[in-house]
């Protein structure tokens, strides 16, 4: 295989774990930033030994909640990433974090800047507040804008919004509303994701139980 070129970092720390949330996660008050980087310099030593690197024309961090490392854990985390002698970024590579908007603080998003961030991927999923308490997320809905605001202040130019469609119709969320508000946020790329039942997860339980009905195929698609 030809070496690779793109670096994705698994940041498995929140403050909360989502209603559908199965990834590989930990839910931790304080976040031990010291001894994840320790272990991530461990793995990527292992890694890039066996399967060398290219020069890097991206590095995603993502998650997880890697906003939850906070302005100084993600220097140290992208500091420890470019002392590797075998890890070359190009001058032009792609480096983007992803980040809950309550996170999102002018102090955390300049150091984010200054760490080498240059592209931020914001997790507002909704804008209305009845969905968001439903998945468990930590933010209201002022607080995607907030963040945006903030991330262009510092001097973001290049910002994702993250929005989930396919909710259960008992919600009533209205998907146009959601999507006009996200496009006025003006960001330079928009990522949508379907929600997906996973058996271990409480929307996997509600829906075993039969307390939600997930969206039927049609309205998915």
């Amino acid at each position: 295989m030809p070496p690779a070129k793109h670096l994705y970092v698994h940041v498995p720390f929140c403050a909360r774990k989502c209603s559908y949330c199965d990834f590989a996660i930990a839910v931790r008050r304080v976040i031990p930033v010291g001894e994840y980087v320790k272990a991530l310099a461990a793995e990527l030593e292992l890694r890039t030994r066996l399967s060398p690197l290219a020069a890097l024309s991206s590095i995603y961090l993502g998650g997880g909640t890697p906003s939850k490392l906070g302005p100084d854990g993600v220097t140290q985390l992208l500091d420890q990433i470019r002392a590797f002698p075998w890890i070359e970024l190009e001058p032009s590579a792609e480096v983007t974090m992803e980040g809950n908007p309550e996170d999102v603080t002018a102090p955390a998003a300049a150091a984010w800047v200054r760490a080498g961030v240059n592209r931020l991927s914001i997790g507002a999923q909704s804008f209305d507040s009845r969905t968001l308490a439903w998945m468990h997320r930590t933010h209201n809905v002022d607080s995607a804008k907030d963040a945006v605001d903030v991330a262009r202040g510092v001097g973001f130019d290049d910002i994702s919004l993250d929005l989930i469609f396919a909710l259960p119709r008992d919600l009533e969320r209205n998907w146009a509303a959601d999507l006009i508000k996200a496009i006025g946020l003006q960001p330079e790329h928009l990522s949508v994701y379907g929600l997906t039942v996973e058996p271990a997860t409480p929307l996997g339980k509600w829906t075993a139980r039969g307390d939600v009905v997930a969206a039927p195929d049609e309205s998915y698609a």
